[in-house]
């Protein structure tokens, strides 16, 4: 009787021991995480917006080397997108271009011109900005377009669904135009 309950007592205070340990571990994975995501956050406010964004020489930027974003102008399929039409006098384009980035969430209009849109869109977790660039072509009755991220290596096809999402949304509210 006493070999069992010295085991039981054993078993139990083991069972304490482990569940402190697992208690104590889980709160310093909730610290570092907590600092982790306040680094990020707190990187993410300081980055500005890069100086090589807007129409240079008729077009917008090219893509940097790494795979953090699309383009309609980019040579490379895996970043590369169809530009919309244009159907429209350039300021009405813009015009329906605002009204759809309006429905997107965590998006803000930055700079408009009469051919030419920045937009900056936060992620949901880490508040992090990609700049949004559209550029009206009026002889080549296109809109390009060019979605990249601030910080980091990869956007883990972030923009492209933003995009794909966008033209999406503008096709929508074209058709509902009358021409």
């Amino acid at each position: 009787m006493r070999v069992g309950s010295t085991f039981a007592h054993c078993h139990e205070v083991l069972g304490v021991i482990f569940f402190m340990i697992q208690r104590r571990f889980i709160t310093i994975v909730i610290f570092v995480v907590g600092l982790l995501w306040m680094g990020m956050r707190w990187t993410n406010i300081r980055v500005r917006p890069s100086q090589s964004l807007g129409i240079k020489n008729g077009r917008l930027a090219p893509l940097t080397e790494r795979p953090n974003g699309i383009c309609t102008y980019s040579d490379d399929d895996g970043r590369s997108m169809q530009p919309l039409m244009l159907e429209y006098p350039p300021q009405q384009a813009i015009e329906l271009l605002k009204q759809v980035i309006r429905q997107m969430p965590r998006s803000r209009i930055v700079t408009s011109t009469d051919d030419y849109l920045h937009v900056e869109c936060r992620s949901l977790l880490c508040a992090f900005v990609d700049d949004v660039e559209f550029a009206i072509d009026e002889a080549g009755k296109r809109i390009h377009f060019r979605s990249a991220s601030r910080v980091g290596y990869s956007d883990l096809g972030v923009n492209r669904k933003r995009m794909e999402e966008f033209q999406r949304r503008y096709q929508q509210l074209r058709e509902r135009l009358p021409k």
